[in-house]
């Protein structure tokens, strides 16, 4: 169900005015982002294992995708929703994964922060 909202509401994301369209498009976002940072937590903090793992990495591709427009908001959306739901330990956690260094937008993912000075990392 949050894979299909969110790949409904991508087309509409970008749409310039402000109609309903876009208005549902943005709540179909969130509600499948919500859904995204629940299971990412799961998986990669809880280490549950799902019975539907296709399911997963389909609903995981479709963020990613969401994420990797120009649009900035979905992705900062599911890291403070990753953040403030399950705590700085899920949002670190996920983010170590290979597979999941999209979830930082790109100018977090070249940089990091050692003794409290930022740092390039190429």
């Amino acid at each position: 169900m949050a894979t299909d909202a969110m790949s409904r509401a991508k087309e509409h994301l970008t749409a310039k005015g402000l109609h309903v369209d876009k208005f549902e498009a943005i709540a179909l976002t969130q509600f499948g982002l919500s859904v995204v940072a629940t299971w990412m937590e799961r998986q990669y903090v809880q280490k549950q294992r799902c019975s539907n793992k296709t399911e997963i990495l389909r609903m995981f591709g479709v963020a990613k995708r969401l994420c990797d427009q120009p649009l900035r908001w979905p992705g900062l959306f599911l890291m403070r929703q990753l953040g403030r739901r399950f705590g700085l330990h899920c949002l670190r956690t996920v983010v170590e994964e290979p597979a999941m260094k999209w979830v930082l937008p790109q100018d977090a993912r070249d940089t990091q922060v050692k003794c409290g000075v930022q740092v390039f990392c190429p």
